[in-house]
């Protein structure tokens, strides 16, 4: 892999990748569920929890599986809006034989979205806890802005961590809410992006913030 300092749950050692999407589940659990990912918000000065919807669950092949990570563990087809130009698993040691670009095959629905379960997707399932941990030790390679978006009137914060190493980049997300006189936190997503055309995007979002 291209990043050798950030955990790979890595799914080589699994007999297939229904196997592998059982365990992933339950690290998903023990990381995300279990335990508490926290981090300082330096945009509203207080300290933050991030919440991960553990009641929101969706059923693939017999078996329960926390929707969350069943959205980072699979691909939409296009990235934000971004058609894929290359493929994210290209020269690692999780390249597959799922044609995600050219023969795109939907495993399962987001209301009325299509999406794909990726294998390099879901090595990265450690990722967010990861790229948190070195934010909180003022790690160099990890990139932060706060964007609001308004939909019907209402307004929507996100905040976008950024971890950029050579030409990799990771992008993960965290949905700002307002509650009462404070705020809570809740998991979007966390994924390498692919996409050249949104790494640009997520860079030139990042530069306006500063």
């Amino acid at each position: 892999m291209n990043n050798k300092d950030l955990p790979i749950f890595d799914i080589n050692n699994y007999s297939d990748l229904d196997e592998a999407l059982e365990e992933g589940n339950k690290l998903f659990k023990e990381l995300y569920i279990d335990d508490r990912i926290e981090f300082y918000d330096v945009y509203s000065q207080c300290n933050a929890h991030v919440q991960f919807s553990p009641k929101n669950t969706i059923e693939y092949k017999n078996k329960i599986f926390f929707q969350r990570f069943f959205h980072i563990v699979s691909r939409d087809k296009d990235e934000s809006g971004n058609k894929y130009d290359n493929y994210p698993c290209e020269n690692t040691d999780y390249d597959c034989d799922r044609d995600c670009i050219l023969n795109f095959f939907p495993d399962y629905r987001e209301k009325t979205i299509e999406r794909m379960i990726c294998p390099f997707r879901l090595t990265s399932i450690k990722y967010f806890s990861e790229i948190i941990r070195l934010y909180n030790l003022k790690d160099q390679r990890i990139k932060i802005f706060e964007e609001v978006r308004t939909k019907n009137g209402r307004y929507s914060y996100f905040i976008n961590f950024i971890y950029i190493e050579n030409k990799r980049m990771i992008l993960a997300v965290i949905q700002k809410v307002e509650h009462g006189d404070r705020f809570k936190y809740y998991f979007v997503t966390c994924y390498s992006v692919s996409s050249i055309k949104r790494k640009q995007k997520i860079l030139k979002n990042f530069s306006k913030k500063k």
